[in-house]
């Protein structure tokens, strides 16, 4: 297993497309944050401070450095989709080179390959986020201020916090993804389902938002999604326990669930 880490870690480094995709998503979180104040503040002339939640303004969003750097783990924010599909295209690489057949010929059991890949992307898209979440956090509150109570000490712990739980979610597509790269091998295949999946769960969630309102049922679906986890985690500063507890059980249970799944398939597919 260490040999495997040191090969898949030594590998990563060197395709480009890993630091492709830091560099895309980079950029598209420098760009989201720049535009919004271009819109808000210079377009709509929204009066200075009013984004910041403090003063309620109907129909007026929320912006701050706070609300930027949480919504960079969102998987179907600007770097979480990018990030989606570049770990499809490293998943899939092993295969389209035959790297996956030298492992297993190395004596290296499939559940070690699978999991290997698995540990390399999750520091990958951990360093990746981080590094957005860092200057989305930074350019946030410097166009739009922290927070409406602005920047304290104990704030530290919550952006550990905010980072911790960020990631712990966005694992949850990072298990998913490479399950699909593992089940289908192909690097098109992966990215087109990756782009179906995130477009249509977002759908599912929108009409269950609309849709649920009081039904207990629906209510229950709802709160099944990965999205409604992170609709808690971004619309509050420190998340209720209820939410808390119930977020980090079935984030963890979605990720034992896709990479038990992944490995299961992996081992009874035929490798050419």
């Amino acid at each position: 297993m260490k040999n495997l880490l040191k090969a898949d870690f030594f590998r990563l480094s060197k395709d480009k497309s890993a630091l492709v995709g830091l560099i895309i998503s980079v950029a598209l979180s420098i760009v989201s944050v720049v535009l919004m104040y271009v819109v808000f503040y210079l377009i709509l002339e929204i009066p200075p401070g009013a984004l910041d939640g403090s003063e309620g303004i109907l129909g007026i969003p929320v912006l701050t450095g706070e609300y930027f750097m949480k919504s960079v783990f969102q998987s179907s924010n600007n770097a979480g989709i990018v990030l989606a599909i570049v770990i499809g295209m490293i998943a899939t690489k092993d295969f389209s080179f035959n790297t996956i057949r030298q492992k297993t010929i190395h004596g290296h059991s499939r559940t070690n390959i699978y999991l290997s890949q698995f540990i390399t992307i999750v520091v990958y898209a951990a360093v990746v986020m981080i590094i957005n979440a860092v200057i989305s956090l930074a350019l946030g509150s410097i166009f739009f201020g922290y927070s409406a109570s602005g920047f304290e000490a104990s704030d530290l712990l919550y952006i550990v916090y905010s980072f911790g739980m960020g990631l712990l979610m966005y694992t949850v597509i990072i298990s998913l993804v490479l399950m699909i790269s593992f089940l289908v091998k192909s690097t098109g295949i992966t990215i087109v389902i990756v782009i179906g999946l995130s477009f249509l769960l977002s759908m599912v969630y929108s009409i269950l938002v609309i849709t649920g309102g009081s039904n207990d049922i629906v209510q229950f679906f709802l709160n099944l999604l990965p999205d409604q986890h992170f609709a808690w985690y971004l619309s509050n500063h420190w998340m209720a326990s209820k939410e808390l507890i119930y977020s980090l059980a079935m984030s963890t249970l979605y990720i034992v669930l896709f990479t038990t799944l992944g490995i299961t398939m992996f081992n009874r597919t035929d490798i050419k």
